[in-house]
């Protein structure tokens, strides 16, 4: 069951700095698919910009965080914008039918909602996320922690 509630950590993006442009309240949402999850429940997760779309602000990179910060809401940051970039993410409800995994690794869906969006310059690419929801299907190694996107699913933040 550690393994599952920190899973839903990793799935969960979030910011950490209240700086730049933020989303205007009532402003329709943008949704961003990702198909690219990497890191371990026991340390960091990138979630990969360039397997995004709409892309990420040239710049931008991946978007990365601490895993346990996110188990009830968390930061995650652009790793191009010196943690100035991010979204904040609210804590995820796991209840829904989690994805199919390979053997050996146990699958957490994840849903929440972006709360914040902080973006560099003139971009408004994470300030309109705000309101918007995020859904991660994620599959978390039994034995290492490893984690990653289920295979044949969508991810949306």
């Amino acid at each position: 069951m550690r393994v599952l509630a920190v899973a839903v950590a990793l799935a969960v993006p979030a910011s950490v700095a209240a700086v730049g442009i933020s989303s205007v309240a009532g402003a329709t949402p943008t949704t961003v698919v990702c198909k690219k999850l990497s890191g371990n429940v026991n340390s960091t997760v990138t979630i990969k910009g360039s397997k995004c779309h709409a892309k990420p602000p040239h710049g931008y990179g991946n978007l990365t965080g601490s895993a346990a910060a996110l188990a009830s809401g968390g930061a995650l940051t652009w790793s191009g914008t010196g943690g100035l970039a991010g979204i904040t993410i609210s804590a995820p409800d796991v209840s829904g039918t989690p994805p199919t995994c390979p053997n050996g690794w146990s699958g957490v869906n994840a849903v929440g909602t972006i709360l914040t969006g902080t973006d560099t310059g003139t971009n408004t690419y994470d300030a309109d996320l705000v309101n918007g929801p995020f859904v991660a299907n994620v599959c978390i190694n039994n034995r290492s922690g490893k984690v990653k996107f289920a295979a044949h699913t969508t991810n949306t933040f």
